[in-house]
């Protein structure tokens, strides 16, 4: 962590993807469910229908707007910095052409 940062009260440090708490244990216990349920592999790319379905249940209820599972796309690395950045240019390069509206999102997870 930066000086500024270290010298701040209630400061999270997420540096290299270990917070400075542990994991609650509704997570924990959500976790250890899924593997005992045989949830041990890599998801598809695109991300599971479940969560596309329930992506575009909350856009569609969020916007009046008409959304299915095959309008969303779920990547890794959407936050802020690099890995963000080419997480949205590889999803939308693949699912858009030159005249195409895109419209982007805030990444904050009550922004809809």
């Amino acid at each position: 962590m930066s000086a500024l940062a270290l010298s701040m009260e209630n400061v999270i440090s997420l540096c290299i993807g270990e917070p400075d708490l542990d994991t609650p244990s509704h997570i924990t216990e959500a976790a250890s469910k899924a593997l005992r349920a045989g949830f041990t592999h890599y998801a598809p790319s695109g991300g599971l229908l479940e969560l596309k379905e329930a992506v575009a249940r909350r856009y569609s209820n969020a916007t009046g707007l008409e959304y299915g599972p095959e309008n969303v796309i779920i990547t890794t690395g959407a936050g802020f910095g690099e890995l963000g950045h080419r997480s949205r240019f590889n999803s939308a390069s693949g699912t858009v052409n030159s005249a195409t509206s895109v419209r982007v999102n805030s990444v904050e997870p009550d922004s809809v």
